[in-house]
């Protein structure tokens, strides 16, 4: 049978035209070569050595293996053993391996949903270390077991990660013919889901399988499977007339296409160079990759309103981080006014002229240090940015986040961002920072908190309007029920404080909420619905139930929602428990030893919502960020 494979551009040319994901990706062995793993002929030509010289007597020629497809796994099983042994040898085969190019273009290629599932019969962690390697946020679901399989959904939009013969890490891998015979059921019947939607492009597979095989051929009879079609790829050179059996026996299907490439490198260059594609950062720019993983790094250690770790060791840590990198970056500027006052030295006088010359001989050997180490390398602008707000220096906490923002566009920069102009009052710049955050299209539970709590502040400062603009984004964001709620509430905030009527629908719904509130025994959401809707002996019963700090925030009307509460209320809240203990303590702690009044910055001045929940009434992976949740602000 005459066999003329196509050309790679036509494979390109059906990815650039068609809707993607079309194609699941099955890589083989061939995939890994260029990455430091020995294929299976290398490995082969290995053991037929080995064999030989521990059985002189045989003519390895005239096993019954020998240039046979089962050959590989009858050797392997021949020279080692156990499962476990063959698994060790397997872990010392991949351990130096690093990704090649052709991994490099993949991780790109699955974070912009080109491929989205990729089945492989390699033990290796490649596809997987460049996922996280070479693509920040890239983090895709691994199932190398028949148990784990059955998790996968198809319409999940992380990346898959399919290892049909298992993975090194584990004792399941399969090498052996009996292993190889065929795929668990499991495997076999999520092979079979994926073939019902999908197409496949095969890279570095020679076919030898036959637990795939068989697969392939028995789906491939149905025209309901591979609606894409099979796009095997073989590389140039490879001699057509000696493919294996089962390979052979694929090329008769009207769906199976046989694609000529140059190899797994060059092939995912070309895919990526074709599709117009930026290379990521994490490639092309890597001090700048460097610089937002140091942006991610520190957070803000528990607290978003600056203050320091309550762990002395990893205090001592930040602060340690903070002023190298402060230290590093004031230092790059000097550089950089040295460089502005040479290029304009000509313009001055000859005295000046030398002065500045000598200045930059002398600077020579520093700024060589710095260009080579520090100068080239991004500037972390976002994490300076941070620190620099915490320590309300809001101008360059400005500049650093702009610059940031012009790099990579994230919510937690954008936040710092909009916090400096608004301590700047440059709110001229919110509309650039508007045309930023829409540019974002999805945005986790954690984000839309923290943007809420920059809505809370805008309220604060009376920028209802840029208020409104934040909370309609968060609004058209598919986040969950309990982020919506704080939306209702900050947004009914803003009609009462603009002496704005709430419409029935929007009163019914903080209704809901309220009374979810107080079956669920949240005090501190309950006292701030309560206010928003003119229920005042609800938001006493509430407050009685409330911790010091929290009814202090209520007293010193720290957050906009207080302003709501009428003189009647505010009398009555003054004489609870909490508060006339609080006096009681302070007077007798003042007649003692002349201490001054209690700290009544317990309550953050950079509160995140409008009502604050104790730590331990929220989610575990919120406590870093404990007053972003709500309308209100929560301690």
């Amino acid at each position: 049978m005459a066999i003329n494979p196509r050309p790679q551009k036509h494979l390109i040319n059906i990815l650039k035209t068609t809707n993607n994901p079309n194609f699941t990706l099955f890589l083989g062995a061939g995939s890994s070569v260029t990455s430091g793993v020995k294929n299976a002929t290398a490995l082969i030509t290995e053991w037929r050595s080995i064999y030989s010289e521990m059985y002189p007597d045989k003519n390895i020629q005239n096993e019954h293996w020998y240039e046979h497809p089962t050959e590989y796994s009858e050797l392997f099983e021949c020279l080692y053993d156990q499962p476990s042994q063959r698994r060790e040898f397997i872990e010392s085969c991949v351990k130096d391996a690093l990704p090649s190019w052709g991994y490099i273009y993949l991780a790109n290629l699955l974070k912009n949903n080109i491929f989205n599932t990729i089945f492989t019969t390699n033990f290796d962690d490649l596809i997987n270390e460049a996922c996280y390697s070479f693509s920040s946020d890239l983090k895709p679901l691994v199932s190398a077991h028949d148990s784990s399989i059955t998790s996968v959904r198809l319409t999940s939009p992380r990346p898959k990660i399919i290892k049909l013969h298992g993975d090194f890490l584990f004792d399941n891998i399969k090498n052996t013919v009996r292993e190889l015979e065929s795929l668990e059921d499991n495997m076999r019947s999520k092979f079979k889901q994926y073939a019902s939607e999908f197409g496949m492009i095969v890279i570095g597979y020679s076919g030898n399988d036959r637990s795939i095989m068989e697969n392939l051929n028995t789906l491939l009879r149905y025209d309901n499977h591979f609606p894409h079609g099979i796009y095997w790829c073989v590389r140039k050179g490879t001699d057509l007339n000696n493919l294996s059996k089962e390979l052979e026996e694929l090329i008769r299907f009207p769906r199976f296409h046989l694609i000529e490439i140059e190899g797994f490198d060059e092939f995912l260059a070309d895919i990526h160079n074709e599709l117009k594609l930026d290379l990521q950062d994490e490639v092309s720019n890597p001090y700048k990759h460097l610089a937002n993983r140091l942006d991610n790094f520190v957070r803000r250690n528990g607290s978003d309103d600056g203050e320091d770790h309550e762990h002395a060791v990893i205090n001592a840590d930040i602060n340690k981080l903070k002023h190298n990198l402060q230290k590093i970056h004031h230092a790059t500027e000097v550089v950089d006014k040295v460089e502005q006052a040479l290029k304009n030295s000509e313009k001055e006088g000859e005295e000046l002229t030398k002065i500045i010359q000598q200045l930059s001989t002398d600077l020579t050997p520093i700024r060589n240090q710095l260009t080579d180490e520090v100068h080239i390398i991004a500037t972390p602008n976002a994490l300076l940015a941070e620190f620099e707000l915490r320590d309300e220096n809001y101008p360059k906490a400005f500049k650093l986040s702009k610059i940031a923002l012009e790099a990579r566009v994230t919510i937690e920069v954008l936040t710092i961002f909009i916090k400096s102009i608004i301590k700047l009052e440059k709110m001229e710049e919110f509309k650039w920072a508007k045309k930023k955050l829409f540019s974002i299209k999805t945005i986790s539970e954690k984000e839309a908190q923290r943007l809420n709590s920059v809505a809370v502040e805008l309220i604060s400062e009376e920028k209802y309007d840029e208020a409104t603009d934040i909370l309609k984004y968060i609004d058209s964001m598919n986040t969950s029920e309990r982020v919506a709620m704080f939306v209702r509430i900050n947004v009914a905030l803003i009609d009462k404080l603009k002496k704005v009527e709430l419409s029935e629908k929007v009163i019914t719904l903080l209704a809901q909420d309220l009374d979810s509130a107080i079956q669920e025994d949240e005090p501190w959401l309950t006292f701030g619905l309560s206010l928003l809707l003119n229920k005042e002996d609800n938001a006493y019963e509430a407050a009685k139930l409330l911790e010091t700090d929290s009814i202090l925030a209520i007293i010193n009307k720290e957050q906009p929602i207080m302003t709501l509460i009428s003189d009647e209320l505010y009398e009555k809240l003054l004489s609870l428990p909490q508060i006339t203990n609080l006096a009681e303590e302070s007077d007798e702690l003042e007649e003692s030893d002349g201490l001054d009044e209690p700290n009544k910055s317990d309550v953050s001045e950079n509160s995140e919502i409008l009502i604050v929940r104790k730590d331990d009434e929220l989610p575990d992976d919120s406590k870093e960020n404990e007053s972003s949740q709500n309308g209100i602000n929560i301690h």
